[in-house]
C-alpha cells in the first residue's frame, strides 16, 4: 500500500510535468513558425536585392538618378533612415543585454542542475546494489 501510495502521488507530479512539456513544445512550435518566417523574409529580401543588382549591372546608372538634386534627396532619404535605424538598434541592444542577463542566469541554474542530476544519479546506483542486495538475501531464503 505504502508502494502504491507513492505510486499515485508521483503519477500526479509526472502529470503536471507533461502538461508543463506540452506546453513548452507549443511554444517551441510557436518559435519555430516565427523563425521560418523570419527565413523566407530573409529569402524574399534577398531576392528582390539581387534583381535590383542585376538591373543595376545591365543597365547601368541612369544619368536622371544622378544628378545633383537626385543625389541630395537620396543623401536626405538615407540620413532619415539611419536616424530610424539608430533608434531601433538602440532599443535592439538593451532588449539584447536584458536577454543575455536572463541567458547567464539560466545556464547557471542549468549547470547547478547538472550537478544534482549526477549526484542524484549516484544515489540512484547506490539504491540499486541496496536492492540487488536485499533481491539476493530474498533468493537465499526461498531457496532455503
Amino acid at each position: 500500500v505504502d508502494f502504491l501510495d507513492h505510486r499515485s502521488k508521483l503519477n500526479a507530479k509526472v502529470e503536471a510535468v507533461s502538461e508543463k512539456m506540452a506546453a513548452a513544445n507549443a511554444l517551441l512550435i510557436e518559435i519555430n513558425d516565427m523563425i521560418m518566417e523570419s527565413n523566407a523574409e530573409i529569402v524574399k529580401f534577398n531576392a528582390d536585392q539581387i534583381e535590383t543588382n542585376k538591373k543595376l549591372l545591365e543597365a547601368g546608372i541612369l544619368p536622371e538618378k544622378c544628378s545633383p538634386e537626385a543625389n541630395a534627396a537620396r543623401i536626405q532619404s538615407n540620413s532619415d533612415r539611419m536616424a530610424e535605424i539608430l533608434e531601433r538598434a538602440k532599443g535592439n541592444a538593451t532588449k539584447v543585454a536584458e536577454i543575455m542577463d536572463k541567458a547567464k542566469a539560466n545556464r547557471a541554474h542549468i549547470l547547478e542542475n547538472s550537478e544534482k542530476i549526477y549526484a542524484r544519479r549516484a544515489e540512484i546506483e547506490e539504491n540499486h546494489k541496496k536492492i540487488a542486495t536485499n533481491a539476493g538475501i530474498i533468493a537465499e531464503r526461498i531457496k532455503g
